[in-house]
């Protein structure tokens, strides 16, 4: 499966996404299992697709930019099948769009469907919109086989508030959080967590950058299995991590500059001069 971005226009633009589904046999296109175009409220800022063995379709975590003004809509949903609202964070006038959270990715659990990891807002102390956010919390979305299962906000999130980072503030966040099975993918699979302290401007966009990564082994609630590492490595948030199955640990390419291993780069950075110079691979897993 494929999801692209997609803009449309020169001026006033919109943007979405669109969802191939390619037959591996003999590369041609699957109409039939294709998602078609978005499928969440307002532009597709993010898209993750996910296979599941047992069902053998292809799930989609995704975000968009607003629901109502300066909010975020999280989705989930099936190729094929229907999408369905997960969560809606409250606007942030402030904040816009950045640094207030959204989707991450997501694991297949077997038979239970699939596990995905998203932050937001503590919904336990949300503020007004005219009051900038202070912290993230990190919550995993159980979610059924069936997408149809989650209307009605039957899959909504699991808050985690004991995933945090040193010195958050309206600036600097929880973030880029991964998520991936240790070994083959499945109900009982064990499941390795990453989040890190996150630093979001105009200039870094909707990614924002880091130097504060960690890790944990977690169980499909959300506890904690092992104590949380400080890495000396990091990953971006496109980043999604690979699981190994026969090794029984996760991977990802990263590149990062000398000076630091998330200075901003590429689009986001408007022209700056500071680019990715020096590729490294981590080794700690």
């Amino acid at each position: 499966a494929i999801a692209l971005k997609t803009v449309i226009g020169g001026g006033p633009w919109h943007e979405g996404a669109v969802t191939y589904a390619i037959n591996r046999e003999d590369w041609t296109w699957n109409r039939e299992m294709g998602g078609g175009w978005g499928g969440c409220d307002g532009h597709v800022l993010e898209n993750r697709l996910t296979f599941n063995t047992v069902s053998e379709t292809w799930a989609r975590f995704w975000g968009s930019d607003e629901r109502n003004f300066w909010s975020r809509s999280i989705c989930f949903g099936t190729m094929p099948g229907t999408m369905e609202n997960v969560y809606h964070i409250p606007p942030s006038k402030s904040a816009q769009w950045l640094g207030n959270g959204g989707p991450f990715n997501m694991v297949s659990r077997g038979e239970k469907g699939w596990l995905g990891i998203m932050s937001a807002p503590d919904p336990t102390t949300l503020a007004s919109e005219d009051v900038e956010v202070e912290e993230l919390v990190v919550g995993l979305v159980q979610a059924p086989l069936d997408a149809a299962e989650c209307a009605n906000g039957a899959c909504k999130p699991r808050w985690l508030t004991n995933f945090t980072v040193s010195g958050q503030n309206s600036k600097r966040k929880l973030g880029m959080l991964n998520l991936q099975s240790l070994g083959p993918a499945g109900a009982d699979a064990r499941l390795l967590m990453g989040w890190a302290n996150v630093q979001t401007t105009d200039s870094t966009g909707l990614g924002g950058i880091s130097d504060e990564y960690r890790i944990a082994e977690i169980d499909s609630q959300g506890n904690r299995k092992s104590k949380a590492q400080l890495l000396e490595a990091g990953w971006g948030e496109d980043n999604t991590w690979a699981s190994l199955p026969e090794l029984g640990c996760v991977a990802w390419a990263y590149t990062w500059h000398d000076e630091g291993m998330a200075p901003p780069y590429g689009n986001r950075n408007f022209g700056h001069d500071v680019m990715p110079g020096t590729d490294q691979f981590s080794n700690i897993l």
